[in-house]
């Protein structure tokens, strides 16, 4: 897909996918911790342009997007490939 074009090729531009993955990790739990309200209208015209569902749950089965987890897990392993020990620091309040 787009994303996993766009993640590798940011991956390879930085040299560093653990960044990226955990970017994305903190916009996931970020967007987790403040869930958006489904009933106004403003922020369902604009969901599909976010990186991070803003509704989760059944939301996710129309997705266009690459659930989050596998394009972290797909970031991660782009860096064991090239050799990188890594700490994903995870979003924690």
């Amino acid at each position: 897909t787009r994303e996993y074009d766009a993640d590798e090729a940011g991956a390879k531009l930085t040299g560093d996918p653990i960044a990226l993955a955990s970017a994305l990790n903190k916009l996931e739990k970020g967007v987790s911790l403040y869930p958006m309200d489904p009933k106004n209208q403003q922020v369902v015209n604009t969901s599909a342009s976010m990186i991070a569902n803003p509704f989760g749950g059944l939301k996710n089965l129309m997705s266009t997007h690459p659930p989050l987890d596998k394009r972290i897990a797909r970031l991660q392993q782009m860096a064991r490939d090239n050799g990188q020990l890594y700490t994903l620091y995870m979003f924690v309040l």
